[in-house]
């Protein structure tokens, strides 16, 4: 069985992409003025911000109001047609600092193929899952037409056969996005890789 799967990747247009990315939501878990700045530059304007649940709000008074919002966020966005569905892979690009790059792709993969408890299996976790969480993670899930994962797979590929061959025809390719990302995360571009 293929892990790979060909389901289409929403991609928002005619946005500001600098508001809409939005870093992993597990990073900068315990820095209040991180999020506070973020959602000041944002406002009101379509971002990933407002469909997604930073782990900083977990277990806050407010939660279940939180992900009703996000929930509305999401309905609202695919009913006012924000998204574009890209068939195929994206090859991103990230430029960290001057001279120094993150080049991965943005693929779909079959998590029926994945257990966090496991190590036989075809896609396994690299750290340990925090249990206490999955309930939570579940309940934001529950009535989410979308999905936003932030999950980072690595693969062995000893004689770079996958990513690098992609990367060196990048300019054959159609380039999806290609902006700075905020929060001085850097810049980044967007590559469609057709299935």
């Amino acid at each position: 069985m293929n892990i790979i799967k060909n389901f289409p990747i929403l991609l928002p247009k005619n946005i500001d992409y600098t508001k809409w990315a939005t870093i992993a939501c597990d990073q900068y878990t315990t820095d209040h003025k991180y999020w506070a700045n973020l959602k000041e530059y944002v406002g009101d304007t379509p971002s990933a911000l407002h469909i997604i649940f930073p782990e900083i709000y977990l277990n806050q008074p407010d939660m279940d109001d939180r992900i009703e919002s996000i929930n509305k966020n999401m309905y609202k966005y695919l009913s006012t047609n924000l998204f574009k569905e890209i068939d195929g892979f994206i090859l991103t690009e990230r430029e960290i600092d001057e001279g120094r790059n993150r080049i991965g792709l943005v693929l779909c993969v079959d998590l029926e193929e994945y257990d966090y408890k496991q190590q036989n299996v075809k896609i396994r976790s690299t750290e340990e899952t925090i249990e206490d969480r999955l309930p939570i993670r579940m309940h934001v899930r529950k009535n989410a037409p979308i999905e936003l994962p932030h999950i980072l797979l690595l693969i062995d590929d000893t004689f770079n056969t996958i990513i690098e061959p992609l990367y060196a025809k990048k300019n054959e390719l159609e380039k999806l996005y290609d902006f700075e990302l905020n929060m001085n995360g850097g810049h980044i571009k967007g590559y469609k890789v057709p299935y």
